[in-house]
């Protein structure tokens, strides 16, 4: 097996993001997870992990499956719900199963003083995709483990990984967390941009109202590119599961945006524009539900770069039925 033997770093790597690929078709095509592929990818990535000859920052990689938006672009018709199912379940599988070894380096954020070396930011990285495991596994079990993180964080990537794991898991105090980043970080509107985004891209259900919320912000202003792309962009382009959710208000969100602002930004109306560009690849009834809301955006009319990109989109896939 390469993921466990490769003396090549990258190829170790490569070779596991191929296996996981293959596995979570297969669960997805069979609309059914497969524990004997799960256990057996586990047990190779025990070994991998308990391999102190291999880098930290490699292993802190193969600790990361196949991304939603890597999966899709597989698909010829693109499964976004059961997709996700099937990226959680892995991932609460391998938390669950390798949850001894996952908890080792979590001391880190009790011991380790902030340094930015490679081999500091390699342990840093380790420790949070562990714990983004063991959240994904049993979220109220490692809940205090989120708290700490974001409590002792001594850099932002630390604390804004904390942030994220308690608003995408539900965690009970999220909103307290919420409430401090804002305050703590309020006049930095670069990082204020990433605390929008971390809860635009909550694959969670109540995300569309949430996002509504989040456009009603104090903070948030449609004529700031930077803020629009944090929550519109954010949601589209990290939450593929509730942008294209079922009952399609996803679609509809981002057609509304664009709606809105193309003529007071039409650069950035044409660039969203973008995230319809795989609309033929969904399932009925999903894809004639995403077709209407291009067509209601054509007819409303639009300015001449988001027009060409949309009207080009359907075009193109009309001609492929």
């Amino acid at each position: 097996n390469l993921m466990r033997h490769d003396e090549n770093e990258y190829n170790r790597w490569q070779a596991g993001q191929a296996w996981a690929m293959n596995i979570l078709q297969a669960n997805i095509c069979a609309c059914a997870t497969d524990p004997e592929a799960f256990s057996d990818y586990a047990d190779v990535l025990a070994d991998v992990l308990e391999n102190d000859s291999v880098d930290l920052a490699v292993r802190a990689e193969m600790l990361s499956l196949p991304s939603i938006q890597q999966v899709l672009e597989k698909q010829s018709v693109m499964n976004p719900t059961a997709t996700h199912e099937a990226l959680t379940s892995f991932e609460q599988y391998l938390g669950g199963r390798l949850e001894a070894l996952l908890l080792k380096p979590l001391q880190v954020v009790e011991e380790e003083p902030y340094a930015l070396d490679a081999q500091s930011i390699a342990k840093r990285q380790y420790r949070n995709r562990c714990l983004s495991l063991l959240v994904a596994a049993l979220p109220q079990k490692y809940a205090e483990a989120v708290e700490n993180l974001y409590a002792k964080a001594n850099n932002l990537t630390d604390r804004l990984t904390a942030l994220k794991l308690a608003v995408h898991h539900g965690h009970d105090k999220r909103e307290g967390l919420l409430q401090d980043f804002y305050a703590s970080w309020k006049e930095e509107a670069l990082v204020i941009d990433h605390w929008f985004a971390v809860q635009a891209s909550q694959p969670r259900d109540e995300v569309i109202s949430m996002i509504n919320s989040l456009l009603g912000h104090d903070a948030f202003e449609w004529t700031n590119p930077n803020r629009v792309r944090s929550v519109v962009a954010s949601f589209c382009r990290l939450n593929l599961s509730q942008f294209y959710r079922e009952d399609g208000k996803g679609l509809e969100l981002l057609a509304q945006t664009i709606g809105t602002i193309d003529a007071k930004n039409p650069q950035l109306a044409a660039r969203l524009a973008g995230f319809f560009n795989d609309w033929g690849k969904l399932d009925e009834p999903l894809r004639g539900f995403a077709e209407k809301q291009i067509e209601a955006l054509i007819d409303k009319g639009l300015s001449e770069n988001c027009y060409e990109i949309l009207s080009k989109s359907l075009s193109w896939y009309r001609s492929q039925d």
